[in-house]
């Protein structure tokens, strides 16, 4: 049992009074290690709580824990996938699902290209991560696309005809090269899935027949009729 001697010093144990008495035998309502048991959460303790008078006190104290311990098991895993540049619509949906920082936000591909903000999308998901939200990102094709222009000119022609200039007007520039090293480096940091739970979460689809299909980084990217080599034994998220 915890008692005021526990919870307080002697120098600073509070004074007895006619609201309340933390010492008193007499308890009109006492909580005794109430343990408020989630697989994935940490246990929340109730210390015992011995009080004479004044029980709204402990209502209050009651539905204020209560009310956290709702709130932090209400935790969900959101996946957007596509944004392509949409910045301004991206921050609507955020909002519109009151993001927490409990929650898992998993971004599936193609951040970039086609819409008006690229580099708006970028920032906000650099916003998120420095403020210490959750969130997860894999490549998509067309980051792949961006990346393959720095050493290839026909890649990065194909690049140009299927949003890139949309990106390059986004950051300023007519130039890949002057796009800034901080979101070049991000995008290269990208994994090709992402595994949650029984789940894995790719950008376009596995091929099933192949050897490790988590390592045929084309079809992780590329690959649109996957159902075709589709094992039902595998639980399988794409944008």
């Amino acid at each position: 049992d915890v008692c005021s001697s526990d919870l307080f010093p002697s120098h600073d144990r509070p004074q007895k009074n006619n609201h309340i008495d933390l010492q008193t035998n007499q308890a009109i309502f006492q909580l005794n290690y109430l343990n408020l048991k989630h697989p994935k959460f940490p246990v929340f303790i109730w210390y015992k709580l011995r009080l004479r008078q004044n029980v709204n006190i402990v209502l209050k104290l009651t539905y204020v824990v209560l009310y956290l311990y709702i709130i932090r098991l209400k935790v969900s895993t959101y996946v957007i996938s596509d944004i392509h540049g949409c910045n301004s619509s991206f921050k609507k949906a955020l909002k519109s699902i009151r993001l927490k920082k409990t929650d898992k936000l998993i971004l599936l591909g193609d951040l970039i290209d086609r819409g008006p903000d690229s580099k708006g999308v970028l920032d906000t998901v650099f916003l998120l991560l420095e403020h210490g939200f959750d969130v997860q990102c894999i490549m998509g094709n067309h980051e792949k696309m961006f990346l393959d222009s720095f050493d290839d000119i026909s890649a990065k022609v194909n690049w140009m005809k299927n949003g890139g200039k949309e990106t390059l007007k986004s950051f300023l520039t007519s130039t890949i090269d002057r796009i800034p090293d901080r979101y070049i480096s991000f995008l290269k940091s990208l994994k090709n899935y992402v595994l949650v739970d029984k789940y894995i979460l790719v950008h376009a689809g596995i091929d099933m027949s192949k050897e490790d299909p988590l390592e045929d980084e084309i079809s992780l990217l590329w690959l649109r009729d996957w159902e075709k080599v589709y094992d039902k034994n595998w639980h399988i998220v794409t944008g």
